[in-house]
């Protein structure tokens, strides 16, 4: 049994028939050249397997991508000889379709299954399907060469737009679009007289609508107000249940994204179009650093160091279209709860700014505690491992607090390391004399030293 063929010789030939790998790879261009197939061995041979496998694929898809059927001659051609092959497979074809090289303006005579790799052809087929049809699609052209793309055009082109239309568009350019498909299939497949003239209204009617929807498209496409298609196939991979609602607000309100829908996307594409707008309405010292699904990472300035969260996109956004931004503190405060915490470091500095600010008034300052000498209290006959288990357990008990002892005094302070945090926030933004009130009085125990080591033996038991 043979080796499996890499690049099989239709393959080569589009390849080197085309210009893309004689100047994007000219090194594999050559070795085209040489062979007429690629298989395994070969490519082990010549050490280019694994960059066959991994750019064949894209090889193919700009090669084929310089190839357009030629308009001014027929696409279904006959041969009279009789001798019908494919120049790409060699194979004996039925009909055989003409394309031209945009590049390099080479014209090559293909059909089969080579057919497959040019779309545009490969819609022709479903058209075409009999000589005789194929003379009426030819007397349609020479009658009007715009024929031609109409019958190309995507059934479903208003579906692949790059922005989400007004619905009126999609009412009057997919009624005609029909009506005229209609009459010129009805006439290729089964020779249904066209009236000249009804056709040619239908052409004009046609061509103006197109017109008016490209030039809207053109218009409209950059302005952040407008629903790009990849925002809109994002919407509907990730937000499903809500993409009917959201795409038919949108063609409702003539193709723009009104605040109240705009709230409602969640995806990446939507949010990066927004960041713009947004940050030019945010404080200076605020600014969108990071975009994921329904989320805004924003970055705080303050004390000559940065502070990252994470917030929900629907609430910034909200509060955008309400023209509030500038009062960005009060927005902050009034919703600490729904700015989280982005990153670690974030976390540890906001604990620190709680302590440096109980520390500030010189009465209080965070207290060492001995780890050794609760694990002595705790067994005083323990093993050099067991004594290192008890420390690495008594670690990770109170690394989830701070603890602080106050001048003239024998209690300690232990505040939850979360709790830091939470004030952290708000000292972020207000530092007012109530906060810090607030903030000596939330400590989670008072205690004696002696006591504190009981505590913890608690919890090793």
């Amino acid at each position: 049994m043979g080796k499996k063929l890499l690049i099989d010789k239709s393959k080569r030939n589009l390849l080197i028939f085309s210009d893309f790998m004689k100047h994007e790879e000219p090194a594999l261009y050559k070795i085209l050249l040489e062979n007429n197939k690629i298989d395994e061995d070969t490519a082990e041979k010549l050490d280019i397997s694994q960059k066959i496998k991994q750019n064949l694929p894209a090889w193919l898809n700009f090669s084929s991508q310089e190839w357009i059927s030629d308009k001014s001659n027929p696409i279904l051609t006959t041969d009279e000889s009789g001798n019908k092959h494919c120049k790409l497979c060699n194979q004996s074809i039925k009909f055989q379709y003409k394309i031209k090289n945009q590049k390099n303006d080479m014209e090559i005579l293909i059909g089969g299954n080579c057919v497959n790799n040019f779309k545009q052809l490969d819609s022709m087929i479903k058209i075409i399907k009999t000589e005789e049809e194929y003379r009426r699609y030819n007397k349609l052209l020479k009658y009007n060469s715009d024929i031609f793309d109409i019958l190309m055009s995507d059934s479903k082109y208003l579906q692949k737009t790059a922005i989400i239309l007004p619905k009126g568009y999609y009412d009057s350019f997919d009624k005609i679009q029909k009506k005229i498909n209609k009459m010129l299939k009805s006439y290729i497949r089964k020779g249904k007289k066209i009236k000249k003239s009804e056709l040619d209204r239908a052409l004009v009617v046609y061509n103006y609508e197109q017109n008016n929807l490209t030039d809207f498209i053109k218009k409209h496409e950059p302005i952040t107000d407008y629903v790009t298609r990849k925002t809109a196939n994002e919407i509907e991979n990730k937000q499903n249940d809500e993409y009917k609602n959201i795409i038919n607000e949108v063609m409702e309100n003539n193709g723009k994204l009104s605040p109240f829908t705009s709230i409602k996307i969640k995806v990446e594409s939507h949010l990066e179009r927004m960041k713009c707008q947004v940050n030019n309405h945010l404080p200076v010292e605020v600014e969108i650093v990071g975009i994921f699904f329904g989320t805004f990472v924003l970055s705080i300035q303050k004390f000559n160091d940065k502070y990252n969260f994470k917030i929900d996109s629907s609430l910034l956004l909200e509060n955008f279209f309400r023209k509030k931004l500038q009062n960005f503190d009060t927005l902050f405060l009034e919703n600490r709860i729904s700015f989280e915490v982005h990153d670690v470091a974030t976390r540890e500095k906001l604990a620190i700014l709680t302590e440096s600010f109980i520390v500030s008034d010189n009465s209080f300052r965070i207290k060492e505690i001995d780890y050794r000498k609760i694990a002595n209290r705790y067994d005083d006959d323990l093993t050099s491992n067991e004594f290192n288990e008890v420390i690495n357990r008594i670690m990770s008990i109170l690394e989830k607090y701070t603890i602080f002892e106050k001048k003239g005094a024998t209690h300690l302070y232990i505040y939850k390391n979360s709790v830091l945090e939470e004030y952290g926030k708000e000292l972020l933004l207000s530092q007012l004399d109530s906060t810090k009130k607030k903030i000596i009085k939330s400590y989670e125990i008072k205690m004696e030293i002696k006591e504190l080591y009981d505590w913890v033996i608690g919890r090793l038991n």
